[in-house]
């Protein structure tokens, strides 16, 4: 008796008859693999490309849509796997030898991708199952200058490019779907960001123009004299290289930043190794992100290790932090304390500071007079 002829989706998603060892290996080990792993790229590759910073609750919703493919996939696959343990004339159950400790996996894969089918008929079927070919050459009217061409089609190609539009579809919607929650938690990984606001100003000379830097006297002013603000940071980003003195490893940096020591306080840092209390507590303490310590120091602990910037200045590596996620408009690689001379402190001339303040409630006006009397602005 023959074997019998079957469509691709009684190939791929019927529990019933035999394949032969040759079919398995072309559509479960070659073809099906490859879609998966082709749909896998660029499901996420597009992510990776556009997100390089993905945080968890996003990770979470990619996942749950990633769960219809996974189960296309998993039950074609186990479709193949269970027709051929039929050809084996074994029971679809066999497949649970693979959890039998050591000689299970072997036994598995001996018996499903190197040993031949029964010869003849089993329990299963008289023999091995066929994908009817003919299926795929029906044929399509084009009508062209009022004449009616007949062309061949193969309806695997039609299915083939209904399967990569669904896969595409689900994948600009996960864009687009991650792209909208990325922006609409821009900085909301900070348990205060409704009450955290950085100081800008503008300035009306031939053109007005706006500006994000402000004095340093002015984040203790605005601590003073409104009393809506609970407190206030300043920043203040340093540009050259940064070398290891323990290791001949150097590079040219630019997200090294001088900061207040309540920094901790104020944003959500999360520390992976070292004391929040106890991080920037002089002015040779340096505060570093995890894949700064990779670079420097590769999968050792940092701790105690020192780093010297520009003009022969050396910091004592006391804690590691993780960045922050990447729809955050701050970003750095290096913290070490603030340490202005007396010049510095009452001079308000001098526009280096990024200034942040933390306000008691959820604020949508700011006073700006108030703002300009506290500097003698005219």
């Amino acid at each position: 008796m023959g074997s019998k002829l079957i469509s691709l989706k009684e190939l791929y998603f019927s529990f019933k008859g035999r394949i032969s060892l040759a079919a398995f290996w072309l559509h479960g080990v070659l073809i099906l693999p490859g879609i998966f792993f082709l749909t896998s790229v660029l499901y996420l590759g597009i992510w990776e490309l556009i997100f390089n910073e993905i945080n968890e609750n996003i990770i979470v919703i990619r996942f749950i849509i990633s769960i219809p493919i996974i189960i296309f996939f998993g039950i074609a696959s186990l479709a193949l796997i269970i027709k051929r343990c039929h050809d084996r004339d074994r029971s679809g159950w066999f497949i649970l030898i693979i959890l039998v400790p050591i000689i299970g996996p072997f036994w598995y894969l001996a018996e499903l991708y190197f040993s031949s089918g029964t010869k003849g008929a089993n329990r299963y079927g008289s023999g091995p199952l066929k994908l009817d070919m003919s299926t795929f050459s029906k044929r399509f009217i084009l009508f062209k200058d009022l004449e009616t061409y007949k062309f061949p089609r193969f309806e695997f190609l039609f299915r083939l490019f209904n399967i990569l539009g669904l896969v595409l579809s689900i994948s600009i919607f996960t864009v687009c779907l991650i792209y909208f929650i990325s922006e609409t938690t821009y900085d909301q990984f900070h348990k205060n960001h409704k009450r955290i606001f950085r100081v800008e100003g503008s300035a009306n000379f031939d053109d007005s123009f706006n500006f994000i830097f402000a004095p340093y006297p002015m984040a203790d002013a605005l601590v003073e004299e409104f009393p809506q603000i609970e407190s206030a940071i300043r920043f203040r980003k340093e540009l050259g290289e940064v070398a290891s003195k323990s290791k001949s490893i150097q590079f040219n940096e630019n997200q090294l930043f001088s900061v207040d020591s309540d920094i901790f306080e104020f944003f959500d840092i999360e520390f992976i190794l070292g004391e929040r209390e106890s991080a920037l507590t002089d002015t040779n303490s340096i505060v570093i992100t995890r894949d700064i310590a990779t670079k420097y120091f590769g999968s050792s602990d940092p701790r105690g290790e020192v780093l010297v910037t520009d003009y022969n200045k050396e910091f004592k590596i006391t804690a590691v932090v993780e960045k922050f996620p990447k729809n955050s408009h701050f970003h750095f690689d290096f913290l070490v304390l603030l340490n202005p001379d007396i010049n510095t402190v009452n001079n308000w001339n001098n526009f280096l500071y990024y200034t942040y303040i933390l306000t008691t409630v959820p604020l949508k006006v700011v006073v700006t007079e108030q703002v300009r009397r506290i500097v003698n602005w005219d």
